[in-house]
């Protein structure tokens, strides 16, 4: 691609964004979503020249040397974007150069350079949440305060008087460069790497083009470090499912009139439904390292009773469980006490013994990470009934 034609491509690109809004998911869910905003302050290179002077020699019909740099000065950057849609964001971003240069005179002298404007970020992958990859497309700013051309003296000289000025190089091809401020266009890619869910790493490469000034072109790299202020929660994990388990007992009834054809009827009756119990023992919950019931668990406890109590012939298991936080051992028997503690109050309340029986599992099922909030991990909490129909898995349970 020829670089008169680099604005252009912007240009295209960023319509090539807007009109693609309708990929996204539908209205209701993106006003529903919480957009996220990011800041990251970081630091900048840029490649201002790409010019040196090397292997000078002298030759009977004149001089000859190579030519070959790639003048680079630092600076500092800090960038502020926000989430329109997940594969879509708009920023601003803002770099501060520094640069030490001699001049024709043999001087060292500081300057600096300013480049600012607003970009999109394409982001393709919006379901990759940790690893990010990014194409960036700006419109900028550019102001300097030094002139990019270059002077020295051959090291290897062995007249001692000759000198090299740099008027144009790889990068900038029209001589000289005394334009102290103009409009460039910036395109390139990046990819930011997530350490947590607030806190990640941006790299960035980007190439800047002055399509309305002749030959100013540059190139700038970046690392940030960025800063998640809202958006979607990378940790967000789902509830456990419990599915709906049905045992079909057939019963048969013969017809009173003996004159007819016996008709054997089938009558479904069904047992209480794991997801029927799963509703009640929900709101039976534990506090932190405890496996005492209180007065609210002890009333939806006497509802659990009644539903077992219409089923005689069924029999469940009562499995404790505890949240990620504290040892194996430990969480192994708390859960047990947990789920003795539900199976004693059913008892008490008329269940036939024979009916249950209790396991504890731990946190062997916990899907709230140990550092999240004690709110957060109170559903890990928990102890759920099933309904156990295959024989041998009874037995197994119910060996000492």
């Amino acid at each position: 691609m020829k670089i008169k034609h680099f604005h252009s491509c912007i240009l295209i690109l960023a319509a090539a964004l807007a009109a693609g809004a309708p990929w996204d998911a539908p209205a209701q869910e993106r006003a529903a979503r919480r957009k996220a905003w990011e800041i990251g302050p970081g630091g900048a290179f840029i490649n201002n020249t790409r010019i040196s002077v090397a292997d000078f020699m002298v030759r009977s019909d004149g001089y000859q040397f190579n030519l070959e740099d790639k003048h680079l000065y630092g600076g500092l950057m800090l960038s502020l974007a926000h989430e329109i849609v997940p594969w879509l964001y708009w920023d601003i971003r803002a770099t501060a150069g520094l640069v030490n240069q001699t001049g024709e005179d043999g001087k060292s002298r500081s300057g600096h350079s300013i480049l600012a404007g607003p970009g999109l970020q394409f982001r393709p992958f919006p379901g990759s949440k940790w690893v990010v990859p990014y194409a960036r497309f700006g419109i900028n700013y550019f102001q300097k305060d030094f002139v990019t051309r270059y002077f020295g003296d051959f090291n290897s000289d062995v007249t001692g008087t000759a000198q090299w000025t740099v008027v144009k190089d790889a990068w900038n091809n029209a001589p000289g460069d005394n334009e102290k401020s103009w409009f460039p266009l910036s395109a390139g890619v990046g990819v930011i790497g997530w350490m947590s869910n607030r806190i990640g790493i941006g790299l960035q490469g980007e190439y800047i083009h002055a399509p309305a000034v002749q030959g100013r072109n540059f190139a700038q790299g970046s690392i940030q470090l960025l800063i998640r202020l809202s958006g979607e929660d990378k940790r967000k994990a789902g509830k456990p499912v419990y599915l709906e388990k049905r045992v079909e007992v057939p019963v048969e009834r013969i017809v009173e009139k003996p004159v007819e054809i016996e008709r054997i009827v089938e009558k479904r009756i069904e047992v209480p439904a794991e997801k029927s119990l799963a509703e009640l023992m929900e709101n039976v919950h534990f506090a932190f390292d405890r496996d005492s019931l209180t007065g609210a668990s002890e009333h939806i406890l006497e509802k659990v009773a009644s539903l077992i109590r219409q089923f005689p012939s069924s029999r469940f298991l009562i499995a404790g469980y505890t949240d990620a936080r504290g040892s194996a051992p430990s969480n192994e028997d708390l859960s047990t006490r947990r789920a003795k503690a539900v199976y004693d109050s059913l008892i008490a309340k008329g269940v036939n013994p024979k009916q249950l029986t209790y396991r504890g599992f731990g946190k062997r099922r916990a899907v709230v990470p140990a550092q999240a909030s004690e709110k957060d991990r109170e559903g890990d909490r928990k102890v759920v009934i099933e309904t156990v129909t295959n024989p041998t898995l009874w037995n197994y349970l119910n060996k000492k």
